[in-house]
């Protein structure tokens, strides 16, 4: 999902300052409140490996009703479950193959 700011969107901000500056806008976002900023952030640290605190940051803008939020953070639900290997055998999903998480898509 991508979300436009001004000219660029939110993949090629991202490209052109770095991930690093883009993590620290996006946090300065989210902190405020800005949900389109917490999707964001949370599809950049899961993306990053710093997968709790993107979860932490996907639940706030899922229940805070944006639809991205909620597909992102069930993809990563359903990841971590079928990677944590059968819980009790029959039913256990089968091990899915890493995915990157989209950002929010902008109107």
């Amino acid at each position: 999902m991508i979300v436009v700011y001004g000219e660029f969107t939110s993949t090629e901000f991202e490209a052109m300052v770095g991930g690093r500056e883009a993590e620290q806008w996006y946090r300065r976002g989210a902190e405020s409140g800005h949900i389109p900023a917490m999707v964001n952030l949370g599809a950049l640290l899961a993306n990053s490996g710093m997968v709790d605190e993107g979860e932490r940051w996907m639940r706030r803008g899922a229940e805070a009703g944006d639809a991205g939020a909620m597909l992102n953070l069930s993809r990563l639900l359903r990841r971590q479950v079928a990677t944590a290997g059968p819980r009790g055998g029959a039913g256990a999903e089968p091990k899915q193959p890493k995915q990157t998480w989209p950002d929010r898509r902008g109107s």
